[in-house]
């Protein structure tokens, strides 16, 4: 009996002892701790540029670059230069993502080594496309606030659309046209130059002279006379079809400070065929006529005149220069 009860309580004290174990090794104090990845540091460093497609440094251009362990991040931001670097870095692979407002983030793939000096990286960013419907909607915005009179804000839509569809030159012209608004004549007249020379590369004498003829108007407002003339005949010689322009330049040469008859007359001819019924110019032609006592050729023009205009308020006038004076006899 003696045996069987030491024989119990050895088994007993086995079994207690190997609980003990098993919760030992199941307690949370014994857990097995990860590996905490450290941060890549060491001597290395990378270098490096961020252009623009026309070859331009990009300023301000957030550089990230990240560990493969993801614990390791740097930032910076390239100079006005469009350079960027960092130092202090330690080996592996590495992932750059560059980013600036207005363009494509664009990011690369590297792998740095400390015993070897790491080559430059160059990154090229690029705007995103714009569609055909978005150019439109916004040259629409730009129409609007320039006929609500913003011209200001009209301006930054139409550069906006220009930089990036910079061969319509007619957009230019309506940059020129907010200029002339607000009054900035020399912008005005430098824009639509510049919209000149690329209409005349394609042919468009029809905008090219409209361009010239406002040009003129410009000169005019600031009382240079002989100037708005000269691009008013560069007008009518580009695209003679703006019968007002010519007969503007008929009356500066059929002015007393300016007389010159026969070219006042051509000018007045270029309009009438522009315009055929318009009796102003047959009336001043008939004037110019006068003037070089023509009165053959004047009595035509005036003739057309009433013609054109049979109830104006000069017809009377005309009609008694048309008549010719009779010769007083003197009495013997």
């Amino acid at each position: 009996m003696k045996k069987i009860i030491s024989y119990f309580i050895i088994l007993l004290f086995l079994t207690i002892c190997g609980f003990s174990q098993k919760t030992r090794a199941f307690s949370p104090k014994n857990k097995v701790k990860k590996k905490r990845e450290r941060p890549s540091k060491g001597n290395s460093g990378i270098r490096g540029s961020v252009w623009s497609e026309a070859g331009i440094p990009l300023k301000n251009v957030l550089i990230t670059l990240t560990h493969q362990n993801k614990v390791s991040i740097w930032k910076t931001k390239s100079s006005n230069k469009g350079r960027w670097g960092f130092m202090g870095l330690g080996s592996g692979e590495f992932i750059i993502d560059v980013t600036l407002d207005g363009y494509i983030p664009s990011s690369k793939l590297i792998n740095i080594v400390r015993t070897y000096k790491n080559p430059p990286i160059k990154f090229i960013l690029r705007k995103p496309e714009i569609t055909v419907v978005d150019l439109k909607a916004k040259l629409k915005e730009a129409e609007k606030l320039y006929s609500e009179k913003e011209y200001d804000k009209a301006l930054i839509k139409y550069n906006y659309v220009l930089k990036r569809a910079p061969k319509v030159y007619q957009i230019i012209f309506k940059i020129a046209d907010c200029y002339r608004e607000k009054n900035e004549k020399q912008k005005a007249i430098d824009t639509y130059k510049s919209g000149i020379e690329m209409a005349l590369d394609r042919e468009d004498t029809i905008s090219a002279a409209k361009a010239f003829g406002v040009i003129g108007n410009i000169f005019q407002k600031k009382k240079d006379l002989k100037t708005a003339v000269f691009y008013f005949k560069k007008s009518l010689d580009t695209d003679p079809k703006d019968a007002l322009l010519a007969y503007n330049v008929a009356e500066f040469y059929n002015d007393f400070k300016n007389m010159k008859i026969d070219i006042a007359i051509e000018y007045y001819k270029m309009a009438i065929k522009i315009k055929p019924a318009w009796g102003l110019a047959y009336k001043k032609l008939g004037y110019a006529y006068l003037h070089k006592d023509d009165r053959k050729n004047a009595n035509r023009a005036f003739e057309k005149f009433l013609e054109v205009e049979p109830d104006s308020e000069y017809s009377k006038q005309i009609k008694k220069i048309m008549k010719p004076k009779k010769l007083k006899r003197r009495r013997r």
